[in-house]
């Protein structure tokens, strides 16, 4: 079967939710470990990440640990804690499912700003960096926008 690998997914929104799922029913990933802010949420979707992975036949360890990226210190020590063969960026300030909330007939106005998001994807994605640079951990990170490496991160690296 195959290395058994641990994933640390850091956002748990629609993204990370994704990926947890993904990793879930994933040959190779053995440990999958969501991290975010809220508590109430990301316990829950860790429950229902591993109770719908044990319905479809895999037997995986799916923990959620509460972790601010802007703690870089608390970050490096969780990092350290796991030693993940993987760590998932997928956390943002502003997600675009604000979007959906705005009339039709502004859209064209909204993709004209939609590049004053870009500092809230940064923020988030330095923090997360700065903590894998603190961690003594040897990883491999990527961020959402690299989401459809993972498979073959996972299978690949030795």
């Amino acid at each position: 079967m195959g290395t058994s690998r641990t994933v640390m997914v850091f956002g748990l929104g629609e993204v990370g939710a994704w990926v947890m799922h993904l990793l879930a029913r994933q040959e190779g990933v053995s440990t999958i470990i969501g991290c975010a802010r809220r508590e109430d949420y990301g316990t829950l979707l860790a429950d229902f990440v591993a109770a719908s992975a044990g319905i479809a036949g895999y037997s995986k360890t799916i923990k959620f640990e509460r972790c601010d990226v802007g703690d870089t210190d608390a970050a490096a020590e969780l990092i350290n804690r796991y030693d993940p063969d993987l760590i998932f960026g997928g956390m943002t300030l502003l997600g675009w499912q604000w979007t959906r909330k705005i009339p039709p007939e502004m859209n064209a106005q909204v993709v004209k700003m939609l590049g004053s998001l870009v500092p809230g994807q940064l923020y988030t994605t330095r923090k997360l960096m700065q903590a894998v640079k603190k961690s003594h951990s040897t990883w491999l990170a990527c961020s959402r926008e690299l989401a459809p490496a993972i498979r073959s991160s996972l299978t690949s690296r030795s």
